[in-house]
């Protein structure tokens, strides 16, 4: 039996309390629980303030035995010190104004294609230096020299080959 710490809904329509409870995560949301664990009503009194009550005992006996919180209750249990804060989503560009979206992606393009030159010039250095030549039969790939390595296109051919089906073969044009 998996346990999870999640909120029930309570209250009417437009105006949700919340009792947040561990319960056998195959329960239906607003199904039996295990134990009562706290309150949040996310609606702000005449004085602003959102009502969470939590048992904080309670609430760090079971996480200690494996009970997996909520997202929703994680992240109330991170506003009191209960849980480690969650770390934060990769965040999009559109936040930024097109110019400097544009600038960011770019600088990400360049960083890309300059590693991408750094690895192909690896690996042109360790062909070179395995004494491999260039395979023009079989689709211009590089063939390293004892592994016999392939690139590129020379794989695709290699394999294309290699298959028995009639849709794979090569079609020679007339």
């Amino acid at each position: 039996m998996v346990v999870r710490l999640r909120l029930q809904r309570f209250g009417r329509h437009d105006r949700p309390f919340y009792r947040i409870v561990a319960a056998d995560s195959r329960a239906p949301r607003d199904g039996r629980f295990i134990e009562r664990l706290g309150s949040y009503d996310p609606i702000a009194s005449k004085d602003g303030v959102k009502e969470v009550r939590l048992h904080s005992d309670r609430i760090k006996y079971w996480l200690s035995v494996g009970a997996q919180p909520s997202d929703r209750v994680a992240w109330l249990m991170s506003k009191y010190n209960l849980l480690p804060e969650a770390p934060l989503r990769p965040m999009t560009l559109r936040h930024l104004p097109r110019k400097e979206r544009k600038e960011v992606v770019e600088a990400k393009k360049a960083a890309a294609a300059a590693a991408r030159a750094k690895s192909q010039g690896a690996a042109r250095q360790m062909h070179t230096e395995s004494g491999g030549k260039r395979d023009e039969e079989k689709g211009g790939g590089l063939v390293g020299g004892p592994v016999g390595m392939l690139t590129g296109w020379a794989v695709m051919a290699r394999l294309r080959d290699s298959l028995s089906l009639p849709w794979a073969r090569r079609r020679e044009h007339v």
